[in-house]
């Protein structure tokens, strides 16, 4: 399990954002406003460590190149996040990617509540992170 580096309430706007929930009754000259970020999280590797951010598990994302890591997040009483992975896996745009993904089985099995990203645009970067990730952490819903 790893913890939460900052847990953050507030609405946070960042270059991946995301989900666009209708206020009112969604008819044009509505505002819209933006699914926050839950909190900034650091996540070890078997050599590295990586800054993610934290979403809902529902959130929609733009089209952007991340690394991802689908998790159980459990809140304590200190008001920090501990992270179960679940899944960790990379892609050159997580708006199609997410919502099509064959773990979504397994990860809801498992419990999952939130989608940790990290944005890296870099094909053979996000390969050589997620397989980092993968070596030093056990998870349930990658294939071994």
């Amino acid at each position: 399990m790893t913890n939460d580096s900052v847990h953050n309430k507030a609405l946070h706007r960042t270059g991946i954002p995301l989900r666009f929930i209708p206020a009112g009754d969604g008819h044009v000259g509505h505002k819209e406003k933006y699914m926050a970020k839950i909190a900034d999280a650091t996540f070890k590797g078997k050599t590295g460590s990586y800054s993610f951010e934290v979403y809902p598990a529902d959130t929609s994302f733009n089209a952007v190149g991340a690394v991802c890591i689908f998790t159980k997040r459990e809140v304590g009483p200190d008001g920090k996040g501990t992270h179960t992975f679940l899944y960790i896996g990379e892609t050159d745009t997580l708006k199609d990617r997410i919502p099509n993904h064959e773990k979504w089985p397994c990860v809801t099995r498992n419990g999952v509540n939130c989608i940790c990203v990290h944005r890296d645009d870099n094909d053979k970067s996000r390969l050589a992170k997620e397989i980092d990730l993968r070596n030093g952490n056990d998870t349930p819903c990658n294939d071994q």
